[in-house]
């Protein structure tokens, strides 16, 4: 009895550790800005497959980028659709007379689909000094493309992640959805602002293209069916004098459609979870593990209060309050700088299932993978 409440206490104290660190960083100051934006060379790379339904919005998304056409390209990877997507893709190109949009084709004969095969065939065609990545199913700003290369320039950055969010949102399911991928850019961007970055997606990523080749852009985990973003991000984090920092302005946010069905949710958590075992960042392996162990203890001081009553009930009570506690400041200022403050109504219910979730998710993620990346 009393070595598990020990091992639950001190696995809530490195947890509640981790929480104020981000928020301390999340509270870092950003380094001052240019008056006017300075032009940079970009390639905005856009996989797809089977996106019929979405390729058409975020093209128009990117065709209406305040930004000067000749220092940005796009390029779509149609990769091995089943569907509209390539069509679709071109006939819209045709329609606006976009010369600065093209379109290429992963699908030749002998090739198997994989999203990391379909990014690096088109960096492999870019022409950009940076590499732009995001996905069909997103939407973002006109000021998208500037607002990265003014944080590019403030930062001095070779890579710079930008904000995630998730809309629009209908029900519960997709709000606490919206909730969670808000909380991971928070702490993404507060962990970057340390000095030490965690988290990245490749729905808002910019990299430069000369360092992307000069790590060997995705190989030794192409293999794996997720990670395009984050692999890169601790190749780039490993080379001494390379700058990792991430976008907090608003304007730099990347919205994704939220996940219908609770299968397709699950599966896709899988596949993020699936990766962390092929983390060689050693601070990224300790902070997953401080998150996954605290959830872990939860349930095992819950369980215990189940068998044991007593005692065990009030631990688990008390550091399930105190976790409710501890996240909640830095959830609140990461809602009010992308100005998503109405998700925090769904905090109570995420707060009580979220430990559950995330064991269930682990377990899962241990298992296999799915889906296509």
């Amino acid at each position: 009895m009393m070595v598990l409440t020990a091992l639950v206490v001190l696995t809530g104290m490195a947890y509640a550790g981790l929480i104020a660190w981000l928020s301390l960083g999340w509270l870092r100051p950003a380094p001052a800005v240019r008056a006017s934006a300075p032009i940079t060379g970009f390639s905005v790379v856009l996989p797809a497959r089977n996106e019929e339904g979405n390729i058409e919005r975020v093209l128009d998304c990117l065709r209406r980028q305040d930004y000067p056409p000749e220092q940005f390209e796009v390029i779509v990877v149609n990769d091995h659709s089943a569907d509209k997507t390539a069509s679709r893709a071109a006939a819209f190109i045709r329609k606006h007379r976009l010369g600065h949009f093209r379109l290429l084709d992963a699908s030749f004969p002998g090739s198997s689909p994989g999203k990391k095969k379909a990014l690096a065939l088109a960096i492999g065609e870019a022409n950009g000094d940076y590499v732009v990545t995001t996905d069909a199913d997103c939407s973002m700003g006109s000021g998208w493309l500037r607002t990265i290369a003014t944080e590019l320039a403030a930062h001095r950055a070779h890579m710079l992640a930008g904000p995630v969010g998730i809309g629009p949102e209908r029900d519960v399911f997709e709000r606490l959805q919206a909730l969670e991928l808000l909380s991971l850019t928070g702490a993404g961007a507060a962990a970057a602002a340390q000095g030490r970055p965690i988290l990245c997606s490749g729905a808002n990523l910019a990299f430069s293209r000369e360092l992307f080749h000069n790590v060997c852009g995705y190989t030794g985990n192409e293999h794996l069916a997720s990670g395009d973003d984050v692999f890169l991000m601790h190749k780039f984090k490993a080379r001494p004098g390379v700058a990792v920092a991430f976008a907090k302005d608003p304007a730099a946010l990347v919205r994704t459609l939220p996940v219908g069905k609770l299968r397709q949710f699950f599966v896709q958590r899988r596949r993020w979870v699936a990766k962390t075992g092929h983390y060689r960042d050693g601070f990224t392996k300790l902070a997953a593990l401080v998150v996954a162990a605290f959830n872990a203890s939860l349930i095992v001081a819950l369980i215990g209060g189940a068998v044991a009553g007593g005692g065990w009930f009030a631990v688990a009570g008390a550091c399930w309050l105190a976790k409710g506690l501890v996240d909640l400041p830095l959830l609140m200022m990461v809602a009010r700088q992308y100005r998503q403050l109405p998700l925090l109504w769904v905090y109570p219910l995420a707060w009580l299932m979220y430990p559950f979730y995330a064991l269930a998710v682990s377990v899962s993620g241990l298992a296999g993978q799915g889906g296509w990346k």
